[in-house]
């Protein structure tokens, strides 16, 4: 089983490499940015966290630490 996941990886890997059309490649990598996504919900949240983050709406992990420290 392991030799056939190799074959096909090093497959994908030669087939992606020979693509020369800029969407292919987009679409490609917006499968790999959502692979991992199991829910619109958390989408939705990844995106929302994404947008604070741009925006400047966060806090330093040592800012949020000294806030709740009492609870850890």
């Amino acid at each position: 089983m392991e030799t056939y996941l190799i074959i096909q990886k090093l497959d994908l890997i030669h087939w992606i490499s020979e693509i020369n059309d800029i969407s292919i490649l987009n679409s490609i990598m917006e499968l790999k940015n959502n692979a991992f996504i199991s829910s619109p919900a958390e989408k939705e949240a990844i995106e929302q966290g994404y947008s604070d983050y741009l925006s400047g709406n966060v806090k330093l992990h040592s800012q949020v630490r000294k806030r709740y420290e009492k609870y850890l």
